[in-house]
């Protein structure tokens, strides 16, 4: 059944990604209590720049390169051997459309971080950048669930498709 490959290949993925996030908490911690710096400065764009070079942009380049390869997937996929297909698609859009809700989210995680720690009252586009997010992955995993797990939204709009090997 493709959609549970495509759910487990996720898993083995973000397993992978979630271990790379630990370890670059692991590796600024080191560094913020060597340098005596602190981490939590309240300038949301600037800690969001660092957060989308450091671990989204890294996450996005390693899902790219590996679904460009010859291999045509992550390392999830290749476990549960399912492939990306490139119709004309563009992998790198594909990616982009896949990793944006997430992306959103963190947005919204350091402006409401900020918000919260100057005590002032968080706008309404704070919380529409928090809860749009969760929406589109529900739309996400609708169309994998439609599409018997070939074709999610960020697959049409790149177009590509998931393949059994």
């Amino acid at each position: 059944m493709l959609i549970l490959k495509r759910f487990l290949a996720f898993s083995i993925d973000y397993l992978i990604i979630i271990s790379y996030a630990v370890l670059l908490f692991i590796i600024t911690q080191s560094l913020s209590n060597g340098l005596n710096l602190s981490l939590t400065s309240s300038k949301p764009i600037q800690n969001q720049l660092v957060a989308f070079f450091t671990l989204t942009l890294p996450v996005i380049i390693y899902s790219v390169l590996t679904e460009r390869s010859s291999k045509k997937g992550t390392i999830g996929k290749r476990v549960m051997n399912i492939c990306v297909e490139a119709k004309k698609g563009n992998i790198l859009k594909r990616n982009i459309l896949k990793f944006l809700p997430w992306e959103l989210a963190h947005i919204g995680v350091h402006w409401i971080y900020f918000y919260e720690t100057t005590n002032k009252e968080s706008p309404i586009w704070v919380w529409v950048l928090l809860i749009v997010p969760q929406l589109i992955i529900i739309v996400y995993i609708t169309s994998i669930i439609y599409s018997k797990g070939r074709i999610s939204l960020y697959d049409r709009c790149s177009e590509t498709i998931i393949s059994s090997k």
